[in-house]
């Protein structure tokens, strides 16, 4: 897996080129290499619509989810290993409790708090190896417009306060990876309710995926069951943050994995009512 970064050259948007500069960049942020002034030109809609063979759905795409690996093991099937070290677990009791190794802070803890447990676990000779922040969801809740942003910006604050303090670490080394836990973000099958916070902070978290690869961050989305909180604090003694995919909702005690396809061959929901 690598990353892709682009920088946009000054010039006008609605111009008939644009030009970019493109770096190729690996999980701990190195460059492998690069493309300088990529050049792209505007083409005419009817242009488009010849090199699709007139068919213009094929530029559509749907979100499936596929049924992601088992707690303690990869995509293939293989033991996955908890990395050793500190663990930061923000909002989780029920986790830290069974992680060894695990360090409770307040969900909204500011950056010097953050700032505290980095040198407190330096000190102690087991630098951070992972963190875990969690965000409680309100499905189906109905707050006014001005309660729902003072909630989204509380929120968002405190996970970048996480986030900005590990990547403001000299030498951040986090096999763990940043994982994001949140509930009801994202709806694994169809009707189900949605909390627009949490689905707002999936957002900043592909987000990070894609700027930021050194914090190795993953998603993972549980609903108000028993099952599923079980699910994640039972993947204690594995390195659920640093193995299987980048996103994973969880549902009755059930994971899956995200899929974006081809509305030809749209991925079927994978669990029933």
């Amino acid at each position: 897996r690598f990353y892709c970064r682009a920088r946009w050259h000054a010039g006008g948007v609605e111009g008939e080129t644009q030009v970019f500069d493109i770096d190729f960049l690996d999980r701990d942020g190195h460059r492998l290499g690069g493309i300088s002034e990529f050049t792209v030109k505007r083409a005419p809609r009817e242009a488009l619509l010849r090199g699709l063979g007139g068919d213009a759905t094929r530029l559509l795409y749907t979100l499936g989810w596929h049924e992601a690996a088992a707690p303690g093991t990869d995509e293939q099937g293989n033991a996955a290993k908890a990395a050793d070290g500190t663990w930061l677990v923000a909002g989780f009791d029920e986790l830290a409790s069974r992680l060894p190794g695990a360090v409770l802070l307040d969900r909204g803890a500011d950056s010097q708090a953050w700032k505290q447990a980095f040198a407190d676990a330096a000190g102690s000779g087991q630098p951070v190896a992972g963190i875990v922040w969690r965000s409680p969801g309100q499905p189906g809740a109905e707050p006014s417009g001005a309660e729902l942003a003072a909630r989204l910006e509380a929120e968002i604050a405190s996970l970048l306060a996480a986030a900005q303090t590990a990547l403001a670490e000299e030498k951040l080394t986090l096999p763990g990876g940043l994982c994001i836990v949140t509930e009801r973000a994202v709806a694994s099958e169809p009707g189900e309710p949605v909390d627009p916070v949490n689905a707002a902070l999936w957002g900043i978290g592909r987000t990070i995926i894609a700027e930021q690869p050194t914090l190795r961050c993953r998603l993972v989305d549980l609903d108000a069951s028993a099952e599923s909180a079980g699910w994640l604090a039972g993947a204690a003694d594995i390195d659920v943050p640093g193995s299987g995919p980048l996103t994973v909702a969880v549902a009755d005690g059930t994971a899956s994995g995200d899929r974006i396809t081809g509305t030809a061959h749209a991925v079927p929901w994978v669990r029933s009512a």
